[in-house]
């Protein structure tokens, strides 16, 4: 729990747009991914969240997430344990021309 994935700053800095793919395999029987921003990755309080993704019944499953904001810094944290199995996060981005 609490486990935390920063995105690369030079992702963050330069992208408008964010699509996440979590995907629990196999196994998994519980957990919640979430995605949050802030305006630097050194921020030690509370980051807002953007997005929850809840485990749904049955896995292998995948769940999307977007967004569409200019964020300094994006992170996806495991807020209630994965347990029984392995979740795996993907994103893609769209940058400014």
């Amino acid at each position: 729990q609490d486990s935390v994935a920063y995105l690369p700053p030079m992702v963050t800095g330069q992208a408008l747009e964010y699509t996440f793919y979590v995907v629990f395999l196999t196994g998994v029987t519980v957990g919640v991914i979430r995605v949050e921003s802030s305006y630097s990755s050194d921020f030690t309080g509370t980051w807002p969240a953007e997005a929850t993704v809840t485990y749904q019944a049955t896995a292998p499953n995948q769940q999307v997430v977007h967004l569409t904001a200019l964020n300094q810094a994006i992170r996806l944290r495991i807020s209630t344990t994965v347990a029984n199995g392995v979740m795996k996060a993907y994103y893609m981005v769209a940058t400014r021309a």
